[in-house]
């Protein structure tokens, strides 16, 4: 039978929980590096916005400017 748990934060008793799976003969714990992992198309995008930002050919926005917006969008 396998089961998925999903950690969103880690804090001591996820610790504690975490070494009792380790420990526990008829349990194994894996990590799903895979969810990290990006595609290469993904990868060619982010290529290309950094070029064309060191290039200077992309917007840029100051920190006030960033939150200016994201207030006015609620």
């Amino acid at each position: 039978m396998k089961y998925t748990l999903t950690i969103n934060s880690i804090n001591d008793k996820v610790k504690k929980l975490l070494e009792l799976i380790q420990v526990n003969e008829d349990m194994e714990l894996q990590e799903d590096v895979s969810m990290f992992e990006l595609s290469d198309s993904y990868k060619a995008e982010l290529d290309k916005r950094l070029l064309n930002h060191l290039n200077g050919d992309s917007k840029s926005y100051s920190w006030q400017e960033v939150k200016n917006r994201a207030r006015s969008s609620k």
